[in-house]
């Protein structure tokens, strides 16, 4: 089990909040623009639909992507290393199902101040990337938990 495997999917999380935390500070200080989406019915309920649709599906999928009944067989493998392998990709459609509801929701707060749903969704989305930093002992923990589940099925 490579740790600079883990280390890179621990820096592409970190990632995601600097990231945001940076274009944000930026846009606060009026380095970034802001207010750049011209508002209009149609746009506004474009952008909070879409900020709502990308936090409910990337908030459930990243935190449930662990119990799906395939992640649960991949990382309840006979071989480590076959598990190991599952986990390193889990964790990265985890970050990425998390990360792109915060970039968008930081994104489109600045772009469309109008935009409501947006400020309530970035709320979400930011606790549910609390939930995705991957780490080695997740991974022994879901494997133990599937490894005991598998064998009583």
């Amino acid at each position: 089990m490579s740790s600079k495997v883990l280390i890179s999917l621990k820096l592409s999380y970190l990632a995601v909040w600097i990231g945001t935390g940076v274009w944000a500070f930026l846009s606060e200080m009026g380095v970034c623009p802001t207010d750049y989406i011209s508002g209009a019915p149609t746009t506004d309920y474009t952008l909070n639909l879409l900020a709502i649709a990308l936090t409910i599906g990337g908030f459930y999928l990243g935190l449930r992507l662990p119990a799906f009944k395939c992640s649960a067989r991949k990382l309840s493998a006979e071989a480590p290393e076959e598990a190991w392998n599952w986990y390193k990709k889990m964790a990265a459609m985890r970050t990425l199902l998390l990360g792109l509801p915060v970039v968008y929701d930081v994104l489109i707060y600045y772009a469309a101040p109008y935009a409501t749903s947006v400020k309530y969704c970035l709320l979400i989305a930011l606790v549910g990337l609390l939930f995705g930093w991957p780490s080695k002992a997740e991974f022994e923990a879901l494997r133990i938990k599937n490894t005991h589940t598998s064998a009583h099925d």
